[in-house]
């Protein structure tokens, strides 16, 4: 269940070996997994939750290692007609492999906010794969802001007639966090749709590899699909290489992909200051206002709020000064 390790990308070799797989021993039944809502089954080495229409709100998940060295397997059920938000929660102490299949019956509504804030001298490899029904609609939301390295992997297969997958996140990376993020959304259906939108902030040493793909084959008529990626650099030691990809097989679709790579915009920055903002606090403004449309796609208030006060403490923790090269 390990994911290889893979080089690639423009100018950087996503290199995991620092998480030293090869020494790690893991043992069964060492992760626990909990869930607000639905029929959890546990076996040896997968849970399986099952969310029937009953359900409502937040559905609580939370996954807790209870060795240094952890990888658990969860398989979720949402019935048909269920309308809901799926809020994962992982808990490491200090390497931790998860790999999720998420299963959505038609006519299913599901945002799944990935809430993923591991201390920064923690490793997390994470791999997730879900199944959109009919006119059911999947919609991430991915908020990478912890991990020493994390390397995320998130495909989206939409198996029929009006699914559609809208994938949504934001990563923060300070000091020398590495993140890997790889997203495909599978237009296994014909009419399917989807949305690929991820903001990044990078700062000090750190360090972000993205990929983005929109796989499209050949009996997969009429689908539409967009995918941006935007990073703020806040550093002049900071690397991306973001890397958007179309797989089209066929001519009745609509695509398209951008990606941009920036620093805070001088303009922006002396408009603010001429309102009498310090620079400090204009860096912020501009910082936040990048950030701020994913953070607002959480439906629930609570949750939005506190990922909200996280990231704003991320924020006041970057050195932002108008001496930076």
């Amino acid at each position: 269940m390990i994911s290889n390790i893979l080089k690639y990308g423009i100018g950087i070799i996503s290199d995991l070996t620092e998480i030293r797989l090869h020494e790690r021993i893991f043992k069964a039944k060492n992760c626990k997994v909990k869930s607000s809502a639905g029929r959890v089954e546990k076996f040896e080495n997968k849970t399986i939750i099952t969310i029937d229409s009953e359900a409502k709100g937040v559905v609580e998940i939370d996954v807790t290692c209870l060795d240094e060295s952890a990888e658990v397997e969860i398989e979720i059920h949402v019935a048909s007609g269920s309308d809901i938000i799926i809020h994962e929660k992982t808990h490491i102490k200090d390497f931790l492999n998860l790999h999720l299949n998420l299963h959505l019956s038609p006519n299913t509504k599901v945002q799944y906010i990935i809430d993923q804030q591991a201390n920064q001298d923690k490793f997390i490899i994470a791999e997730r794969d879900a199944y959109v029904g009919k006119d059911a609609t999947l919609e991430w939301v991915d908020f990478e802001l912890g991990a020493k390295i994390s390397k995320s992997e998130i495909h989206t297969h939409l198996l029929d007639a009006g699914a559609n997958g809208q994938t949504f996140g934001l990563f923060y990376g300070r000091d020398k966090q590495v993140f890997d993020l790889y997203n495909v959304v599978h237009h296994t259906g014909s009419h399917t749709t989807s949305v690929m939108d991820f903001r990044g902030v990078l700062d000090d040493a750190s360090k972000a590899v993205y990929r983005g793909l929109i796989r499209i084959p050949k009996g997969s008529a009429g689908c539409d699909g967009a995918q941006t990626e935007k990073t703020l650099l806040l550093s002049n030691q900071t690397k991306i290489s973001a890397v958007p990809d179309l797989e089209i097989e066929n001519n009745d679709v609509k695509c398209t992909h951008a990606v941009s790579t920036s620093r805070v915009d001088e303009t922006s920055l002396f408009y603010l200051q001429s309102r009498g903002f310090s620079v400090l606090d204009a860096q912020k403004i501009i910082v936040e206002s990048h950030l701020t449309p994913i953070i607002s796609r959480i439906k629930d208030e609570s949750i939005r709020l506190r990922i909200l006060d996280l990231v704003m403490n991320e924020i006041e923790h970057t050195c932002l000064s108008a001496d930076r090269n």
